[in-house]
């Protein structure tokens, strides 16, 4: 037994610097094959690790970037109670349920009553922002 636990100590003092993180699996093998790419390429005797690639790919966020990862936060039950919210300093009287209504009937828009930043973004908008990156 204490060999077992002296093996566990010097395992966890050894590795201090490092953690683990859970990825999805295409993402982490997309990071890998990049990696690996780069590491059959490289010009000197040192190896890339995948701790190099993920803080230059950081590093390289721009706040575009960010406020793209924000809005995919976003539900459509979120839009809605936002909606609601904005849609009752108007109209005092009217229940979720009236509300909801008026959407699908198409009387009331929800975009009309939503933020800024919560609006969906439309699919030819995400394109340019993906040719901009």
């Amino acid at each position: 037994m204490k060999q077992t636990k002296e093996t566990k100590k010097q395992a966890n003092q050894c590795d201090k610097n490092s953690t683990s993180v859970r990825l999805k699996k295409t993402v982490k093998d997309t990071l890998q094959n990049e990696v690996t790419l780069l590491n059959k390429k490289k010009k000197g005797s040192k190896k890339i690790d995948l701790s190099d690639f993920l803080a230059l790919a950081i590093s390289l966020i721009s706040d575009d970037h960010r406020a793209q990862l924000l809005s995919q936060t976003v539900t459509a039950k979120d839009r809605q109670d936002a909606a609601f919210v904005n849609y009752l300093k108007k109209h005092k009287e009217a229940t979720k349920d009236d509300f909801l209504e008026l959407i699908q009937y198409g009387e009331v828009s929800i975009e009309d009553y939503l933020p800024e930043n919560m609006k969906r973004i439309k699919n030819s908008q995400k394109s340019e922002n993906l040719a901009i990156a």
